[in-house]
């Protein structure tokens, strides 16, 4: 359910332009409705990390976001990330990748249980993109 979020076209504004250009346009078209569950609400550059503010409607899961806690389903929805960013075929998710790597930058999943505010951090480094 919230390996999801990287299906998403991450960034459809790369092309040309700087990170930080990037992040600003695909910021201005939150908030996106990934799934039942799952509206990334923000997008936004903090430090070397891209991080996508995912907000988890806990209500219809059933169930708080703190239950991600555990490091094994961490490391699960983390591997999830990197396959679907690994074996995406959009171009604009390939210039995000070519450029997190050229520049050094990470890419982070910051889900936030829209009733607990429990915060569960996913980072994917450029190496592992």
């Amino acid at each position: 359910m919230l390996s999801v979020i990287a299906s998403v076209a991450l960034l459809t504004a790369c092309g040309s332009q700087s990170i930080e250009s990037a992040v600003a346009e695909a910021s201005r078209e939150c908030p996106m409705y990934i799934d039942e569950y799952t509206t990334v609400t923000n997008i936004q550059l903090e430090g070397h990390d891209i991080v996508y503010v995912c907000s988890v409607n806990e209500y219809l899961l059933g169930m708080e976001v703190t239950i991600f806690q555990n490091p094994e389903v961490i490391s699960a929805m983390k591997q999830e990330i990197i396959k679907s960013i690994k074996y995406n075929s959009d171009p604009s998710v390939k210039d995000l990748v070519r450029m997190c790597k050229k520049d050094n930058y990470n890419i982070v999943y910051r889900y936030v249980g829209s009733s607990s505010y429990a915060i569960v951090e996913v980072r994917v480094l450029p190496s592992e993109m």
